[in-house]
């Protein structure tokens, strides 16, 4: 499945931490905000690791603190799996 992954990328990605915070509703409707961190990043979407899993195709707010600069963006999860302390997703920004 990772090859599936890498092969359907528009961008490279580049392995970097920065600080992100992540807002989404649950399925009854509860906001839910995490703090955590990406694992990489592109101009197009990142990896981030997560203590909850956020449904695929769900329609997240990111926000990114890269070097000082904070800076949100809607986006949506592309894939979910498991890590070792939680999950791991991808998500694609939408601007």
């Amino acid at each position: 499945m990772a090859s599936n992954i890498w092969e359907r990328r528009k961008e490279p990605r580049v392995n970097v931490r920065f600080s992100a915070l992540l807002h989404w509703l649950s399925e009854d409707g509860k906001e839910i905000t995490e703090a955590t961190f990406t694992t990489s990043i592109s101009n197009s979407g990142a990896s981030l690791l997560t203590n909850r899993k956020p449904p695929v195709g769900k329609r997240i707010n990111v926000t990114l603190d890269i070097e000082g600069q904070r800076g949100s963006s809607a986006a949506e999860v592309k894939w979910a799996g498991a890590a070792p302390d939680g999950f791991e997703i991808g998500i694609s920004f939408n601007g």
